[in-house]
């Protein structure tokens, strides 16, 4: 961490500082430098202003903002940012800053004040560069005194370029991209097997065919309804590769060959956990309205999402309800069905139709023993492999899972 420390001792409680001494930043490519301060008592100011200087090769870039509390306690506060040349071609002197009448700074420890961004040309030797700040000045509303920070030094490390990686098992949300990007996606899906897939960005329809293949079958819920006999029946509609597929969307996709990686090219991750849903309202889907629903998909980002009791998902070309315990992997999705109760009766199954044609899909599973994933083991210590890939196939006994018991009848 990074401390700016004020001159004046009566600024001694309210510390503004970088979260890092050295920021790594890949060739051609933009790194987010953070603000953050802590405050034990409540400040109020009136403006605020940095200027720092740029190594040879490197730019501000568009994107600075204000930190998400500072903005919400100042909704017409606005980050200025401007660059002053020396008379060279290259501007050396970037300024950012805010001026108000009042500006209310919360309390708290690790507050983000600002972050800005700053782009390294693509010609730029890997190595460190320095970045100095020349000033950063707050300005006391209570007192009229202007505070200014000693002058701040870090490092631009700059390093090869390197897809980023996104995970099935990551327990975080992604980050969102600065720019456009290429992300190697770790999912597993198995050959000619409906698998249902949530994806943080958007695919156009080259990069599906690319990534997936010409052949994948991709489509989307539409609706449920009853048969004859009660049983309920999940309504799928197909849709074409070269539609592609949109971020924060559940899709059920299934590809000739089995994957457990892919690298998407080119794309922006925009994850919104809240809006990886599909909701349905009269046979209609519908995002933000306060009318009742009665059917859902929803996607799972990020690994450690509870399926909800009675909720179902789909494994290995069987559907599972869940007794409220089951958590799955992220880039899936599962399924709610409002008025579906198996595990008060017992007695629905579920089918799965696709453009109205039945799928291979095999009748519901009770998930008794909430595992979707993990390392198996058995009671002497002996590790039979990961639970996805192996419950179903287990001798009858006793398995230890995320050090919880698994009988398998």
């Amino acid at each position: 961490m990074g401390l700016l420390a004020f001159a004046s001792n009566t600024m001694a409680n309210n510390d503004i500082y970088f979260t890092a001494d050295c920021v790594d930043i890949m060739q051609g490519k933009k790194a987010a430098i953070r603000v953050f301060y802590d405050a034990e008592e409540d400040a109020i100011f009136k403006g605020f202003q940095m200027e720092f200087i740029l190594p040879e090769g490197f730019k501000q870039a568009p994107g600075a903002r204000l930190g998400a509390e500072l903005s919400a306690n100042n909704p017409e506060l606005n980050l200025r940012t401007s660059e002053r040349n020396d008379g060279n071609e290259r501007p050396t002197n970037v300024y950012l800053g805010f001026q108000v009448d009042r500006t209310r700074f919360p309390v708290g420890e690790g507050i983000e004040l600002f972050t800005f961004y700053v782009q390294c040309e693509e010609g730029v030797e890997l190595g460190d560069y320095s970045f100095t700040t020349t000033c950063l000045t707050l300005s006391d509303m209570k007192t009229g005194t202007d505070y200014k920070c000693e002058q701040k030094t870090m490092t631009l490390r700059v390093v090869e370029y390197q897809p980023r990686r996104i995970s099935e098992d990551d327990t975080d949300l992604p980050e969102a991209s600065m720019e456009y990007e290429d992300i190697i996606v770790n999912r597993t899906i198995k050959a000619d097997t409906w698998s249902t897939l949530t994806l943080p960005f958007d695919l156009d329809g080259d990069k599906v065919v690319e990534i997936f293949g010409d052949d994948v079958q991709i489509a989307e819920f539409v609706d449920y309804d009853k048969n004859e006999m009660g049983q309920y029946v999940v309504n799928f509609k197909s849709i074409e590769a070269e539609s592609g597929l949109e971020s924060n969307y559940p899709y059920i996709i299934k590809t000739k060959n089995a994957m457990t990686e892919f690298c998407a090219r080119d794309v922006i991750v925009n994850a919104d956990e809240d809006d990886a849903c599909i909701y349905f309202d009269n046979g209609k889907p519908w995002y933000y309205s306060n009318y009742e629903w009665y059917a859902s998909m929803n996607g799972t980002l990020r690994y450690g999402i509870t399926v909800p009791v009675n909720g179902f998902f789909l494994r290995n070309n069987k559907f599972y309800v869940s007794g409220g315990n089951s958590v799955l992997q992220g880039l899936r999705a599962y399924f709610i069905i409002k008025e579906f109760d198996y595990l008060g009766t017992g007695s629905s199954n579920i089918s799965f139709m696709v453009d109205g044609e039945q799928t291979a899909i095999e009748d519901i599973s009770v998930n008794g023993n909430e595992i979707v994933s993990g390392d198996v083991f058995s009671v002497d210590g002996t590790f039979r492999g990961r639970a996805e890939e192996v419950v179903n196939s287990l001798p009858r006994g006793i398995y230890i899972v995320n050090n919880k018991k698994l009988l398998v009848k």
